[in-house]
Parts: structure tokens; sequence; C-alpha cells
């Protein structure tokens, strides 16, 4: 949404909703004791009538009545995520709304936002917070003049620093050759906050995919922590440390192409030898959705680890593509360019004929060739120094790792 808002010149404004949950009303029949406290109605049972938080069914009632307030105001909801709607008006899209639990992230006309916000507020307390600058954890900066928009978690990563005492700096993630596998015998465990650290790292991975690798390599050895690993999760944090202040960001006129950069390592893991994916989507040239996986199978050649990483790659972007032609219908039909550094897997996309180093392959990887076949996806070649998901696989030299960083997340520097 903020690169569609982006393309369109829009600057996305902020509600907020007081006591979100409590203005839906439960379906289920619930009773509950009343604790010390409440006077002379101590101890009595009673029936609840409105989504509580704490109730698990909370969330699910307070989703419904929001999209019915939205609905009847004329918006749409999005199929393929149900936080996201819009209104189209004589084939213009007008009102964008992202929702995530009780904040909205608004981006129409002016004359859409006022007459939404009084219907709202007929219905539940709505408060107007202006501009959004912050949203879910996010830093936003609109640059209307510039047509850019940047997001970024600075101030997140800064209190993440102060929680656990992270001073120093680092030029990189991770360095080259770093032991990132499992505990060794000769290793005795820490007593660190390893999963803590962990779960707060995970946060950044949607702002920051250039540490997608080495936390994906912690985090299957989490259970058993050693120095070696806290030690490389303080490296992280350093390098977050020098390069708080980046984000991504979004250009106005760099339109709204689909891309997926897939790579894979092949074999990487020294348990059971699977191989792990990278896989970057970009809309306009910038990645809205990047990660890190461990392969399902163990793929038994360079090729074939490609092959499955190009199937996920398409994965993530088909759900991309089905957000995107939501919010911007002109998209609606675009190709997905599937960007890949390794001939072999090309040649499995592009031919669906058998061979003796291919036929073991499992028929669900091969759905990528029926979109190749229907139109739906091109499969190009790109070369190994172009291929931007190479970060998301290898730990890079500080050159590499900046090249890559630089293409995937616009950064100006």
């Amino acid at each position: 949404m903020v690169a569609v808002s982006t393309e369109n010149g829009r600057r996305p404004v902020h509600w907020d909703i007081k006591q979100a949950y409590t203005h839906a009303k439960l379906k289920e029949e619930i009773y509950l004791r009343l604790p010390d406290g409440c006077g002379v109605w101590t101890g009595k049972a009673v029936k609840v009538e409105r989504a509580l938080y704490g109730l698990k069914q909370s969330g699910r009632e307070w989703g419904f009545e929001a999209a019915d307030a939205l609905i009847s105001n004329g918006y749409e909801q999005c199929r393929v995520d149900p936080c996201i709607f819009r209104k189209v008006v004589d084939g213009e899209v007008v009102g964008l709304i992202v929702i995530y639990v009780d904040d909205i992230m608004l981006s129409a006309t002016e004359e859409e936002r006022e007459e939404l916000l009084a219907s709202l507020q007929k219905r539940f307390p709505v408060k107007d917070l202006g501009d959004c600058t912050w949203y879910d954890g996010c830093a936003i900066e609109v640059d209307l003049e510039n047509g850019t928009t940047k997001l970024s978690q600075t101030a997140y990563i800064e209190s993440m620093l102060n929680r656990f005492n992270v001073t120093t700096t680092a030029p990189t993630p991770a360095v080259v050759d770093d032991d990132l596998g499992p505990k060794r015998d000769d290793e005795s465990s820490v007593d660190k906050p390893v999963r803590e650290t962990i779960g707060c790292l995970m946060w950044l991975l949607f702002m920051r995919p250039d540490i997608a690798l080495p936390l994906n390599k912690l985090q299957k050895i989490a259970h058993s922590p050693t120095e070696r690993m806290w030690n490389a999760l303080v490296r992280i944090m350093s390098y977050l440390n020098e390069t708080k202040d980046l984000g991504i960001t979004y250009v106005r006129g760099s339109g709204l192409d689909l891309d997926v950069f897939v790579d894979s390592s092949y074999a990487d893991s020294t348990v059971d030898r699977r191989s792990t994916t990278g896989l970057a989507v970009t809309v306009g040239g910038t990645v809205v959705c990047a990660s890190t996986k461990t392969q399902p199978v163990t793929a038994q050649s360079t090729t074939e680890a490609e092959y499955i990483a190009a199937g996920e790659g398409v994965k993530e972007a088909l759900f991309v593509r089905g957000v995107l032609s939501f919010i911007a219908p002109e998209t609606s039909g675009a190709t997905i360019r599937v960007l890949e550094d390794n001939e072999g897997a090309l040649a499995l996309v592009q031919n669906p004929f058998s061979s003796a180093r291919s036929k073991h392959i499992d028929v669900r990887f091969h759905f990528i060739r029926e979109l190749f076949k229907a139109g739906k996806i091109t499969a190009d070649y790109v070369s190994t120094e172009e291929q931007h998901a190479d970060m998301l696989t290898k730990v890079l030299g500080r050159g590499k790792l900046e090249y890559h960083r630089k293409a995937l997340m616009n950064l100006s520097m």
C-alpha cells in the first residue's frame, strides 16, 4: 500500500479506534465471575455481551465488526488479505485502507477522508491522528515534493540495543566463514537471553532483509545456546547499531512492475544437508517482502535447489500480485518476472520434460511450469553479480552486501 500511495502521490493518514474489541458483540454465550474490587458485585457471575480483551474470539469478532463498518461505507474487502480494503468510484480507487487491530492507515482523497471519518465516528470513537508518521512500530517519512516514502525502525533498534546493552558497531551482520551451526560437543551452554534476542530481531525482518540469513541460521539452534551463538547475535545487533537509520524507500515514478529474485545455497545445512532458499519480491524495483528459508526436502543438485527456490519465490509473488491487483487494478493480469542465476533451473521451468537428473523432483514443485506456460510468469536469467537475493543465502563481504542492500532497499547512499 505504501508503494501504491507513493506512486499516486498521496500522503497516508492514521486513525485510532479506542477500545476497539469492545465494540464487537460476542456470538457465544460466555460468563465470568467478577474479581475482588467490584464492590457489591464481587464474586457474582455475569454474562459477557462484548468482545473483551483476553478472549480468544475477540480479535475475530472485531475484525468482522470493522469489515462491516467499512463495507457499509462502500468499501470492498480484499480476499487475499482481509486487512486491506478499497473504495472504487467510476473505475477509480478513491480510498485504500489497511487496518491492524485498532490502527487504521488510510490513503484517500480529501473528500473521501472527511466522509468516511464522519461516518465511522457515528459507530466508533475514531480519533484522527493526522498524517501517518508511525504505524505498527515503523516510522513513515513522506516527502511529496520529491515523491519518496521511507520506512524505517530506528527507534525500535535503539530501544533493543539499550535493552541488551549493545554499544559496539560492525560493518556486516556476520563474518564470512563464521560458524553459525549447532552446538558442538566441546561447547558448553550459556545463560544468555538468546530466544528473547531472536524474537526482538525477527520484528525487524520486514524492514531489514539484510539480517535475514544469519538470523535464520541462529533461529534453528536457539534451543541450545552457546557463547559462539550469543556472539553472533551481538554481531547482528552491532551491525544494526551502525546502520540503524537505514530503511526502505519507495519513489514515485518507479512504476508497479512485479519482480522476484530467487537464489539458493546448496546443501549448506551441516545437520541434514538441506539447502537454503532466498527470495525477494520487489514492486517498482524496491523490496516489499524478502525471506530466508530452509528448503522442505534435500535437493540432490544445485539445479534442483534453485528450481525449488524459484517455486517458493513465485508463491510469495502470487500473494503480492493478489494484493497489488486489488489496490492498483491497473496491474491486474501483470506478469511476474522471476529472476534466476541458474540456467539449469530456468530450463526446468521453461521446458516441461523429464530426465534422469530431474524425474525424481516432487510434483508439488512443478506448478511453476503451468504458470510459465499460461504466461502468468516469465523466467529470466540474471547474472550472479546482479542476483540481489544472494545476500539472503550467503554471508557476504561488506562490498557485495552493501551493493545488494542498496538495490533492494532503494538506498540513496
